[in-house]
C-alpha cells in the first residue's frame, strides 16, 4: 500500500510536469511568457526535483516509524525549499536581468501545485503508516 502511494506521487508529479510543459510550450509565444519561458522551464524542473526529494525524505520518516522526527524533517524540507527558492529567484534576476518581474508568476504557480501534491500524498502516507508507540 505504501509503495503504491509513493508510485502514485511520482506519477502525479510527472503528469503535472507534463501538463505544465505542454502549457509552457503552447504559451511560449504569447506576450505573457515571451520573456520568461526559460525561467518557467527552470522553475518546473526545480519543483519537480525538490518535491520528489522532499516527499521521499518525509515518506522515509513516516514509513520507518520515525514519527518523532517527521515534523523536524517536514519543516526542514520547507525551510530548505524556501532558501533554495530565494537563491534561484535572486540568481535568475541577477544573471538574466529580466525586464519584468512577471517571471515570478510561473514560479509560484509551480510552487503551489507541487506543495499541494506533496501534502496530499504525505497525508495519505501518514494515514497508511502504522502508529508508533510513545516510547519510540
Amino acid at each position: 500500500m505504501k509503495q503504491s502511494t509513493t508510485i502514485r506521487f511520482l506519477l502525479t508529479s510527472l503528469s503535472t510536469a507534463l501538463v505544465a510543459a505542454i502549457v509552457i510550450f503552447v504559451m511560449r509565444d504569447t506576450s505573457f511568457l515571451s520573456n520568461i519561458e526559460t525561467f518557467s522551464w527552470i522553475s518546473l524542473l526545480f519543483f519537480l526535483i525538490l518535491s520528489t526529494i522532499s516527499f521521499q525524505l518525509n515518506a522515509f520518516t513516516l514509513l520507518n516509524h520515525l514519527k518523532q522526527r517527521f515534523m523536524q524533517i517536514f519543516l526542514a524540507t520547507i525551510v530548505g525549499k524556501f532558501l533554495l527558492s530565494i537563491v534561484l529567484i535572486v540568481s535568475y534576476a541577477l544573471i538574466a536581468n529580466p525586464s519584468t518581474y512577471r517571471f515570478i508568476v510561473p514560479f509560484f504557480v509551480f510552487f503551489l501545485l507541487y506543495k499541494v501534491i506533496e501534502i496530499v500524498f504525505i497525508l495519505q502516507l501518514s494515514k497508511e503508516s502504522p502508529r508508533s508507540s510513545a516510547s519510540q
